[in-house]
């Protein structure tokens, strides 16, 4: 079909034109279908970070937070469980509107980044943990409060552990020196960016016996920015580099080494007539054996492990090993 017009049919266009009769379906329908591709978008909170950096985001602090319970659970002599929540971007001021008072911020910067970040304990938390490096058995406080200056300074033992494992946790990205700065119970000292920039937000499940809680991580985006390419996750698996199976084993023998044992020093079997027994009473006191030829049996961990012979050593009594036990069984004399 020809697109010239012709003259009757410009004389009909130019008519319709001058009455107002033009039809406009055409531009309707390309404006509704416009109006449909729309999509609504908040410019206080913008999506600053792509989806394929917040699930590099989530895999990394997985990592980290099998890590920590790991760690934790060591220091505090008590299982501690620490699972991830979610990953998400909000402001920072709110962030820091949905932090209790008094609460655990522990603020700490990841050189060479600049600025700071924030890892907040709940509370409730904080109590059972402290309880439990102080030898107790890891009651939760009724009621909570300001940390004194001992609490204050177990507690940032405590966070620096946890920032050790965050360290390793984002080696995987690059190299950083995570590092504690201060220790903040009230959100209104924490001012490390304006409130309406964003942040990422890492939330955990954290179980110390039966008390449960909450631990965040909160990360501006303004410190991240520098390593966001980094965060995609091709690149991330792509550039891994494969591990030495001979670095792994002298990292986990250097662990190995560092790890702490119960020694217990045993000694021969005191023999008693039943007669003499059946007298004890609670205050009595039992005479042990102690002289240069006593045989000693040392247990590592609950397990028989060396010979040894009594002795002294400047003023004090000490034991000398043997031999090894390779039966694992008591010695006797």
């Amino acid at each position: 079909m020809s697109e010239i017009l012709t003259q009757e049919e410009i004389d009909s266009l130019l008519s319709a034109v001058t009455k107002g009769q033009m039809p406009s379906t055409s531009g309707a329908g390309a404006s509704n279908k416009r109006h449909r591709n729309v999509l609504p978008y908040d410019f206080r909170r913008p999506n600053r970070i792509a989806k394929e950096q917040v699930r590099t985001l989530q895999m990394l602090h997985d990592s980290f937070s099998r890590s920590v319970s790991s760690s934790l659970s060591a220091y505090l002599r008590s299982l501690l469980e620490v699972q991830l929540t979610s990953v998400e971007q909000l402001t920072y001021g709110e962030f820091m509107a949905s932090v209790a008072v008094p609460s655990t911020l522990g603020v700490f910067e990841m050189a060479p980044l600049k600025g700071g970040a924030v890892l907040d304990i709940n509370p409730h938390l904080v109590f059972p943990m402290i309880d439990r490096v102080l030898g107790g058995p890891g009651r939760a406080s009724i009621q909570v409060r300001e940390l004194t200056e001992i609490e204050r300074a177990l507690v940032s033992r405590i966070l620096r552990k946890v920032l050790v494992d965050l360290q390793q946790a984002w080696s995987q990205v690059g190299r950083f020196d995570v590092r504690l700065l201060n220790l903040e119970t009230n959100p209104q000292f924490v001012q490390l960016t304006s409130p309406n920039d964003i942040a990422i937000l890492v939330t955990f499940d954290l179980r110390v016996g039966d008390v449960g809680g909450v631990m965040s991580l909160c990360l501006p985006f303004a410190m991240l920015e520098p390593v966001l390419p980094k965060l995609m996750t091709q690149r991330w698996f792509g550039a891994a580099p494969t591990a030495d199976s001979h670095a792994v084993s002298r990292e986990v023998e250097g662990h190995l080494r560092a790890t702490h044992l119960d020694v217990r020093a045993v000694l021969e079997p005191l023999r008693i007539p039943i007669n003499e027994l059946t007298r004890w009473e609670v205050g009595d006191i039992l005479p042990l054996p102690w002289r240069e030829d006593l045989n000693v049996t040392l247990e590592v961990g609950g397990v028989p492990r060396f010979a040894g012979r009594a002795g002294r050593r400047r003023r004090r009594r000490a034991i000398e090993i043997t031999a090894p036990l390779d039966g694992g069984g008591l010695l006797h004399g």
